[in-house]
C-alpha cells in the first residue's frame, strides 16, 4: 500500500511542482496515516474475534447448565440394619448396608437435561496402603435387578430432581468382613468380600454430557459390629 501511494505521489508532484523537486512532507504525511490505518484494521478485526469468541463462550456455558447435574453430599450418605431379600429365602434383619443417594438437580431444566443411560462403576482400595481391592458396576437399590448371569453395567435414567440411592457396601453384623454390592449380590448371590478395615469406594457416574467421580470412605468396625461412615466428598 505505502508503494503505490508514493508512486501517485510522485506523479501528483510532479503535476503540482514540475519545475523543482517535490518536498517530502507529502510522502511522510502518506505513510503516517497508512500505519494508522493498519493499526487500526488489526485492531478491528481482534476486536471482532475477541467478541465472537467471548459470545460463543457464553453460549456454551448457557447450554452446559442446561446438562445433566448429578449431585450428593454427606447427608445423603446413610448406613441401615435390613433384612436380606433373595430369589429364595428372607433373611432376618442381620445386615447392615452403606449406600449413597444421587439427585438430577440441573441448573437450568430443560428437555436435554434429563440424565439418560447412567452407569455406575464403584472401584474398592485399602485407605491405609491404597491397594486396590475390587472393581464392581454399581448397584441401584430402586431398579429392577438384571437377569441372573448378564454381563456388563446397568444403566438407569434421571429424570429432573428424581433421586436414587446407590448401595456400595453390605456387612453381616455376625461377620468380621463386609463385602462389595454387585448386581449379582440380587440375583447370584454373588459376594466379594473386601478385607480392609478402612476403605474408600470410588464411584464413578457416566453419562451423555456427565462424568464425575466421588470418593466414598468408610470402616469396618468387626464382628458383631457395623459399617461407619468416615467421610464422602467429589472428587476435581
Amino acid at each position: 500500500m505505502v508503494g503505490a501511494i508514493s508512486i501517485i505521489l510522485r506523479f501528483i508532484g510532479i503535476w503540482i511542482w514540475p519545475d523543482r523537486p517535490a518536498p517530502a512532507w507529502p510522502l511522510y504525511a502518506a505513510c503516517s496515516a497508512c500505519f494508522v490505518l493498519a493499526c487500526f484494521a488489526v485492531w478491528a478485526k481482534e476486536h471482532k474475534e475477541k467478541h465472537a469468541a467471548v459470545a460463543d463462550l457464553e453460549a456454551l456455558k448457557a447450554k452446559m447448565r442446561t446438562f445433566p447435574r448429578l449431585i450428593a453430599a454427606n447427608e445423603d450418605v446413610s448406613t441401615q440394619i435390613c433384612g436380606f431379600q433373595s430369589e429364595t429365602a428372607y433373611v432376618s434383619p442381620s445386615w447392615q448396608y452403606l449406600s449413597v443417594r444421587f439427585v438430577n438437580d440441573p441448573i437450568g431444566p430443560t428437555p436435554e437435561s434429563i440424565a439418560l443411560h447412567v452407569v455406575c462403576e464403584v472401584k474398592f482400595f485399602d485407605s491405609d496402603t491404597s491397594a486396590f481391592l475390587y472393581e464392581t458396576s454399581g448397584r441401584w437399590m430402586d431398579s429392577i435387578p438384571p437377569r441372573p448371569g448378564s454381563v456388563g453395567p446397568e444403566s438407569v435414567d434421571f429424570s429432573i430432581g428424581q433421586s436414587r440411592t446407590l448401595c456400595v457396601a453390605l456387612k453381616p453384623i455376625a461377620d468380621s468382613v463386609c463385602h462389595a454390592v454387585s448386581n449379582g449380590t440380587w440375583t447370584d448371590r454373588e459376594f466379594h468380600r473386601i478385607a480392609a478395615t478402612e476403605i474408600v469406594a470410588r464411584i464413578r457416574l457416566r453419562c451423555p454430557y456427565f462424568d464425575q467421580t466421588w470418593s466414598l470412605r468408610f470402616s469396618n468396625l468387626g464382628e458383631k459390629r457395623g459399617l461407619k461412615f468416615l467421610e464422602f466428598r467429589a472428587e476435581s
